[in-house]
């Protein structure tokens, strides 16, 4: 969890809130029985080559950060406008209160 917790640190550029909000969006992100460190380091990199940039690649994953437990190979296998879609549909069905 130690590992994957750094990882997403190094995501979010040290910024610990932001890297919080994102485990509280989806804990499966530093559960070690459901993600990996190379997922992390993975998905990013291959985020930032699809998006263009760092900036784009944050606001997908600040908008879904599920995708950090995706397999890179998996991931390299979308384009940009889905998993930008996908990262939209994600934030708005999390802000909508259905409880």
């Amino acid at each position: 969890m130690v590992l994957l917790w750094a990882h997403l640190l190094d995501v979010f550029g040290g910024d610990e809130g932001a890297a919080l909000a994102a485990a509280l969006k989806n804990t499966a992100i530093i559960f070690p029985y459901l993600n990996r460190p190379t997922n992390i380091a993975g998905s990013w990199a291959v985020l930032q080559e699809m998006l263009g940039s760092r900036e784009e690649a944050l606001e997908v994953v600040t908008k879904n950060p599920g995708i950090l437990a995706c397999n890179p190979d998996g991931l390299k296998t979308s384009n940009k406008a889905a998993v930008q879609t996908m990262a939209a549909v994600v934030d708005t069905v999390e802000t909508v209160k259905w409880w």
